[in-house]
């Protein structure tokens, strides 16, 4: 006998409530804006901005530190104009019409007595620093303009750059020696400090000449694809210089291999026109025309640390302090930024940082989101954001475009062909 179904029965319906976070859907979302505002909350703490000095008309070229005294900076703005900045009272102590167009670079000499400036007017002016009415000495060259110079470390000797090298002496002024590789000008020089007869320039022609100031020639040069900007001496090996170029990265070479990189750094998006390096440890200081401001560590490939503020805009040239505890950077806005290099402790702050690293704790246990992704991705400008990630897009094409081509090619050609 089949048993009959009972279709009298009522179905009981059960209304079931998610009580448990874990499986909501909005659980991902939930912990992803939970670490944004902990990363939000410890920037606000550790604000590295201290302070910004505006009174430039025009936008600042180059700066460039007191030798001796540690809270004394000169700027140079494109009309001209050079000012005496003090950190300590935070305000322009001097300023005066120093040149009638650019100035390019300047100097001073290793006792901080003098100043040096050159610009695009041809002129080549010294300075006293206590006296500056009027240039002490000036120098007019009516053919080509004088691009950079860079003072001695140790004695009255200075370099300035053209169309060719010219090193000069302070105390007569006027040029002892002089050397050239070529046609092209010179955008960047840069002496050695432990090893001051050594000199790097760069050139227009995308090369990098070494110089040694006993020979009557130039030693290297080395070819790379783009022009480079600036030019910095590892303070902790005196062989090693890095170079800030127009492709957006950083190379390290080596004084006893140069035709070899050590490393590249490859974070910034757009071209980089200023790099300093600090003289307590082995961190790199760059400048992009992304308006970003990025810390590099000089024994790795890390980027340590970024910089920005809404309102500033392509950074020209930066230094840091004496004591290597401030960074100075000048922008195409006009103003002068003054960073503090060492965060504040959040450790100072008692009750916010046990919410911070509660949260901190919280996000950190699960695994599929990524922090580095988060605390440097969205607190970013937008512009850097779609640039990097069109970047890592072409980065990826081309790998894949050198595997497919690798792989298509006949045997034995990659042997006598390497372009390809």
């Amino acid at each position: 006998m089949e048993k009959k179904k009972n279709t009298n029965r009522k179905k009981i319906v059960i209304n079931r409530t998610q009580k448990n976070p874990k499986l909501s859907q909005n659980f991902n979302i939930f912990h992803k804006n939970l670490h944004k505002n902990f990363h939000k909350k410890k920037i606000f703490l550790n604000n590295p901005l201290v302070d910004s000095f505006s009174g430039h008309r025009d936008g600042i070229v180059c700066i460039q530190r007191h030798n001796c005294n540690s809270s004394l900076f000169f700027s140079g703005s494109s009309d001209g104009e050079i000012r005496f900045w003090l950190l300590n009272s935070k305000k322009c102590v001097k300023f005066f019409p120093a040149h009638n167009r650019f100035v390019r670079k300047i100097g001073v000499d290793y006792k901080g007595k003098f100043l040096l400036s050159c610009s695009d007017d041809n002129t080549l002016k010294l300075w006293n620093i206590c006296q500056i009415k009027k240039p002490t000495i000036c120098f007019k060259n009516k053919n080509n303009p004088f691009t950079t110079l860079d003072n001695h470390p140790s004695k009255y000797f200075f370099t300035t750059g053209g169309k060719e090298l010219l090193l000069w002496d302070q105390l007569v002024f006027r040029p002892i020696q002089k050397l050239i590789w070529g046609i092209s000008s010179i955008s960047c020089i840069k002496f050695n400090p432990e090893e001051p007869n050594i000199v790097c320039s760069s050139n227009s022609d995308r090369s990098l000449v070494l110089y040694d100031l006993r020979l009557i020639r130039p030693v290297n040069k080395i070819s790379l694809d783009m022009c480079s900007n600036d030019i910095t001496w590892n303070p902790s090996f005196f062989t090693e210089f890095t170079i800030a170029n127009e492709d957006s990265n950083l190379y390290t070479f080596d004084l006893r291999n140069p035709k070899e990189t050590i490393k590249t750094h490859t974070e910034h998006v757009m071209s980089i026109l200023c790099v300093d390096s600090n003289i307590n440890n082995s961190t790199i200081v760059t400048g992009s025309a992304d308006n970003t401001i990025r810390f590099f560590d000089n024994h790795s490939y890390k980027n340590l640390d970024i910089y920005f503020t809404e309102r500033m805009r392509r950074v020209t040239d930066l230094k840091f302090s004496l004591d290597g505890n401030y960074l100075i950077s000048g922008s195409d806005d006009g103003n002068l930024r003054v960073w503090n290099n060492n965060f504040l402790k959040i450790s100072q702050f008692s009750s916010i940082t046990n919410q911070l690293s509660f949260d901190d704790a919280k996000f950190n246990n699960k695994k599929f989101i990524n922090p580095v992704f988060f605390s440097n991705f969205y607190l970013l400008p937008k512009l850097v954001r779609t640039l990097e990630r069109l970047k890592k897009i072409l980065k990826n094409n081309q790998i894949k475009k050198k595997k497919e081509k690798n792989s298509h090619a006949l045997p034995g050609y990659l042997r006598f062909n390497f372009k390809i």
